[in-house]
């Protein structure tokens, strides 16, 4: 059973095939540029897809996206005018104990993926897929470009562990591109992959915009209501599980007994809608831990650069 997905991805490149051999595809500039988002829209992989659409030369290449939730960072993407088109998400409670079946995941998530990607290939001339949220929650997009003999590029930003249908998969991925040397490393080991399909760029950040939109340390203070001699660290991600919300609380107690004037910046929440929220449990650690003075939970802000010029350390 281990070789199910594999088997079925083998099966499914052997009957369409056909679909894509013998056709050159003819050389068009500027290149359709398919990038395929299936977060919550809010999240660092949404604002990855939205920094790749807004700094692609335009000469050359023409981002379409494709996304499970058209919110946050996608949606103002639409607003500007890309086209983004909406994927459908599995409905897994139809399935029920089926999925405890190995191989039904695939088949129920993956499959009817790989279908819609395809035919929204087809219909916008997709000429290149961008993946964005690594190799095990991209198999549809991987399976669509090489159905469809379109080079795939997966951005790799962290590490997951990688099973066999991942390792299977990452076979028909053109270029990788990772955030980190440390990525590209342990992708490479565990992959084999030659250093010519995988390459490291490092993220950049417009250092001009926080100058331009930050404060001076005292004003930003001012504006948050901070004391100057008050020590303030600040924590600034989705409100959501695996962000380490619970952990860093843990520790403040013991950091308020050697450090007095701490204060506590919680930035951002869970995106609306969503059922993960931690928001409930973190206020309740700070009721239990008895932090009310020392945590503030600021929610949703778009003046981080005020925030961080306030700050001391960010987490």
């Amino acid at each position: 059973m281990k070789l199910v997905k594999p088997y079925l991805a083998v099966a499914a490149s052997g009957l369409l095939r056909w679909t894509a051999s013998g056709r050159e595809r003819e050389a068009r500039w500027p290149v359709r540029v398919l990038c395929v988002e299936i977060g919550s829209g809010f999240g660092g992989s949404a604002l990855q897809v939205a920094r790749v659409c807004d700094q692609l030369d335009r000469r050359r290449f023409e981002p379409v996206v494709a996304a499970h939730a058209i919110a946050g960072h996608i949606e103002r993407l639409r607003q500007n005018g890309l086209r983004v088109y909406q994927l459908p998400r599995p409905n897994l409670q139809r399935v029920g104990w089926w999925l405890k079946i190995r191989g039904t995941g695939f088949v129920v998530c993956v499959v009817p993926l790989t279908y819609h990607l395809m035919r929204l290939c087809r219909s916008e001339r997709i000429g290149l897929i961008y993946l964005n949220n690594g190799i095990a929650s991209e198999l549809a997009g991987i399976l669509a470009g090489r159905l469809l003999g379109i080079p795939v590029v997966c951005h790799l930003c962290g590490y997951d562990p990688l099973n066999g249908v991942s390792r299977f998969f990452s076979r028909w991925v053109k270029q990788f591109i990772c955030q980190a040397s440390r990525i590209a490393q342990i992708h490479r080991e565990e992959l084999g992959l030659p250093e010519k399909r995988i390459h490291v760029i490092h993220d950049g950040f417009d250092l001009e915009r926080f100058l331009r939109e930050g404060s001076t340390r005292d004003c930003a203070r001012q504006m948050l209501h901070l004391n100057r001699e008050d020590k303030v660290v600040t924590l600034i991600a989705r409100m959501v599980e695996g962000k380490g919300h619970r952990q860093f609380l843990n520790a403040i107690p013991r950091l308020t007994q050697q450090i007095p004037q701490l204060q506590i910046l919680l930035v951002g929440d869970a995106p609306p809608g969503s059922n993960g929220s931690m928001r409930p449990q973190v206020e309740q650690q700070v009721r239990l831990f008895g932090l009310q003075q020392v945590v503030r939970i600021l929610g949703w802000r778009t003046d981080t650069a005020t925030i961080l010029a306030a700050s001391d350390v960010l987490v």
